[in-house]
């Protein structure tokens, strides 16, 4: 024991000898020489320097202390807190201290979906939770405790999201880490035209499917939003339209994530121009003619008149003849004929025919009866007559 004690005595005198002769002290774990300009250079990536402890009590107990001797006083801060104490002119001051935030939280890797994102970040010592925010806003944001993640669902797809999440303490929270991520989802491809089928008033659009596609949308109008859903179906078939007459229509496909770029679909309506009918063969006598036309294919229909007006004309339905009478005989007569359907009406064709010269033969003498006082006069009817004159002259 005796041994042991002197042994501690002669290290320490060299200690104290050692110390005098190089004047600066350096306490370290790498073998570094004190810095030039300090007498007492410690240096720790691990531990800290640990000055004198004592209560406020004991710090005025002190005797003449020095400029700048420097204690932790136990109850000398806020609130009976411990506070770094210096003496400078016989007093005693405090350090104001600042109680230290966390630094911000590195960013971890998130896990992305079509409309969800779980938000991951990393912990940071001294933190005792984390908050998480759409905006860069600690005051409005959600505390999610210790837990370094954050499921953010209902989200769009393909789309790109940026959130801000801070690491706190008791002291306040961090500056904000900025968080970015975009959600999965691919596109889909505009649909391709098909082959539509046109009728004098409704056309049958087409188009061929694309993949990725949950369904198409069409409408009248380069619209997307009021377009019409067709769900899956491949065609649509409208109905109303004007014979002869082209039409523009717009498609889109569509997925949960997005919708195509539009399609342009055109498409004329069928119904060629009527022909004129033909004149046919009239029938004249001198004061009728049974006018007479050919059939015009595609025509539902013949408009006839004495003008060439066909907003007057009569109308003969299907009829392909029209018997006109009480004319004058041996007169020539012009007249006009349309054909006409729901896509329009044909060019107008003008029918002529004269009547008949009255070339009616005698009537014949019939059987007379006679009384005293009179006679009934009889004679025999004459084919093409429509009358007789009886007089007791010839005039």
């Amino acid at each position: 024991m005796k041994k042991y004690l002197l042994s501690c005595l002669f290290t320490a005198i060299l200690a104290i000898v050692t110390l005098q002769l190089r004047a600066q002290v350096g306490i370290n774990t790498d073998g570094g020489q004190p810095d030039n300009s300090a007498m007492l250079d410690v240096k720790s990536t691990a531990k800290g320097f640990l000055p004198p402890r004592m209560t406020r009590e004991e710090l005025y107990a002190i005797v003449n202390p020095a400029n700048g001797l420097v204690v932790y006083c136990t109850d000398c801060g806020a609130n009976g807190l411990g506070a770094l104490s210096m003496s400078m002119n016989g007093s005693w001051y405090t350090l104001s201290t600042n109680c230290l935030t966390p630094l911000s939280p590195s960013t971890g890797h998130h896990t992305v979906m079509q409309t969800e994102i779980v938000w991951r970040w990393n912990s940071v010592a001294g933190a005792s939770g984390y908050k998480w925010n759409t905006t860069n806003n600690p005051a409005t944001a959600i505390s999610t405790g210790l837990s370094r993640l954050k499921l953010e669902s209902g989200l769009s797809c393909m789309t790109s999201y940026t959130r801000y999440v801070w690491a706190v303490n008791a002291c306040g929270e961090s500056t904000a880490t900025v968080l970015t991520e975009a959600t999965e989802g691919r596109g889909v491809n505009a649909p391709t035209s098909g082959t539509h089928v046109a009728a004098e008033n409704q056309i049958i659009w087409n188009w061929n499917s694309v993949a990725l596609a949950l369904g198409y949308k069409w409408s009248t109008t380069n619209d997307f939003a009021t377009a019409v859903d067709m769900n899956t179906a491949l065609t649509h078939t409208e109905t109303g339209l004007t014979c002869n007459t082209a039409y523009t229509r717009y498609i889109w496909a569509y997925n949960d994530c997005t919708n195509s770029t539009v399609t342009i679909l055109t498409q004329t309506t069928s119904g060629a121009i009527l022909a004129a009918p033909a004149q046919g063969t009239h029938v004249a006598s001198p004061t009728q003619i049974i006018w007479n036309w050919s059939t015009v294919p595609g025509a539902t229909g013949y408009k006839w008149s004495t003008t060439n007006n066909y907003l007057t004309a009569t109308d003969l339905g299907a009829n392909h003849t029209k018997t006109e009478i009480s004319l004058m005989c041996n007169t020539p007569f012009t007249r006009y004929i349309w054909a006409y359907n729901p896509c329009g009406v044909s060019p107008v064709t003008i029918l002529t025919q004269t009547t008949l010269v009255n070339d009616l033969t005698s009537p014949t003498s019939g059987t007379h009866v006679a009384t005293p006082t009179q006679i009934v006069w009889n004679w025999n009817a004459v084919q093409g007559a429509v009358g007789y004159k009886w007089n007791t002259v010839n005039d």
